[in-house]
């Protein structure tokens, strides 16, 4: 049989849709079932995809400003040293922290033992 005045009339070629009549499944080659021609992004991929270049630049500097700000916060805080002293009316407290956040040494002792002190900014 001649399908070519179905396939004109449907609009379709035989291999993108369910095969005509009058063929066999071994002249049929469209989809196998398997899901193998199934192909779907997420919605924030396929997004990605169509953004135009000054988007993704802007997105690009928005990710490395906060890594950066994270970096930085972090090292600030963990890459100094200090030295605490803290007193109340009885006793007083030396606390060390070393930097890049060792182990720290805190050191209570009576206040009477202490001579004098000064508040110092370095």
């Amino acid at each position: 049989k001649d399908t070519t005045n179905i396939m004109g009339l449907f609009g379709r070629s035989n291999s993108s849709g369910l095969p005509l009549a009058g063929t066999t499944s071994a002249q049929y080659h469209g989809p196998d079932g398997s899901g193998k021609a199934i192909h779907m992004d997420a919605p924030i991929v396929r997004n990605w995809k169509n953004s135009s270049k000054y988007t993704k630049g802007t997105y690009y500097c928005l990710l490395s400003s906060i890594f950066i700000t994270f970096w930085g916060i972090r090292c600030l805080r963990y890459n100094h040293g200090s030295v605490w002293l803290t007193c109340t009316a009885l006793e007083c407290k030396l606390e060390i922290n070393p930097p890049y956040g060792k182990n720290k040494a805190t050191i209570e002792f009576p206040r009477k033992h202490l001579v004098a002190s000064y508040p110092v900014k370095v």
